[in-house]
């Protein structure tokens, strides 16, 4: 405050090989929570995520948004991915001046290096209280759930909530299942209301919030009571995040989510679209 300076560490970088893409159902989020539940909630402490390899160009944008999203969950001071086609898509009409690109170099040196296949990856959910208590949707077992939350800052991008449409589509949230729906950002509010998701969202018994934290860190809107458990597409499962110690948070993409909501339980989507 006195200097008008700070001072920050330039981190070391970790290597993240994605190849191969993925399967139908699998998300950004479910790859982010198997690098977390493969390398720690401190496996990257305060170094940089570096995403690269032929897999890339398989994400879309929304994918690597949420993946970079969650980098911190590692410890991680950043994520990053190359620039692509994809992200210069993205980025047109966006912002005000030309892009300037960076490129790791050649002879970059890393921490360590890990090789991921996307095309094996399978829908992932974090257990209570810490996002490297992963497990795969084969291995839940029969958790009974109160509520589900959709959307955030991580996962409420338009494509996020469209997953969860397509599966809550015709159908109806559970007896007893508190369903709520928070789009990121005003603009997706908007798409969503015009697109017609709001009305799939609604008809399907779920609650639409206007863009907020609200309920990912436990400040209104959502928050749990003793005991209850909530399938979340947030960020964070730590011990009270979402309202009180005893109760549970269970990370999620929003497909599971969707899913979870309909079934009354943490439930993968493909067993609700057979």
């Amino acid at each position: 405050m006195a200097s008008g300076k700070a001072w920050f560490k330039v981190p070391s970088a970790i290597k993240f090989n994605l190849i191969g893409s993925l399967p139908r159902f699998v998300s950004g989020k479910d790859v982010i929570l198997h690098i977390i539940g493969m390398i720690g909630v401190d496996g990257a402490l305060y170094r940089s995520m570096e995403f690269c390899g032929e897999g890339v160009s398989s994400l879309s944008i929304e994918d690597r948004l949420t993946i970079c999203n969650m980098a911190i969950e590692a410890g991680a001071k950043n994520g990053i991915f190359p620039v692509d086609k994809t992200t210069l898509s993205f980025e047109k009409g966006r912002a005000k001046h030309e892009p300037m690109i960076f490129t790791a170099d050649e002879d970059a040196e890393y921490e360590a290096e890990y090789t991921v296949d996307l095309s094996a990856l399978k829908p992932t959910v974090a257990f209570p209280h810490l996002p490297e208590n992963t497990r795969t949707i084969d291995e839940v077992g029969d958790i009974k759930i109160d509520q589900v939350v959709i959307g955030s800052c991580t996962n409420g991008l338009y494509k996020d909530l469209a997953e969860a449409a397509e599966i809550l589509k015709g159908r109806k949230v559970a007896k007893n299942i508190r369903a709520i729906i928070i789009p990121a950002t005003p603009s997706i509010y908007l798409k969503c209301v015009e697109t017609g998701l709001v009305k799939t969202f609604i008809e399907a018994g779920c609650i639409v919030s206007t863009p907020t934290c609200g309920p990912c860190l436990g400040g209104y809107m959502g928050v749990l009571a003793a005991g209850e458990r909530c399938v979340s597409t947030t960020n964070r499962n730590f011990i009270g995040r979402m309202g009180d110690t005893k109760s549970e948070v269970y990370l999620a993409s929003p497909s599971v989510a969707a899913a979870s909501a309909i079934m009354g339980r943490i439930a993968g989507p493909e067993e609700v679209m057979k």
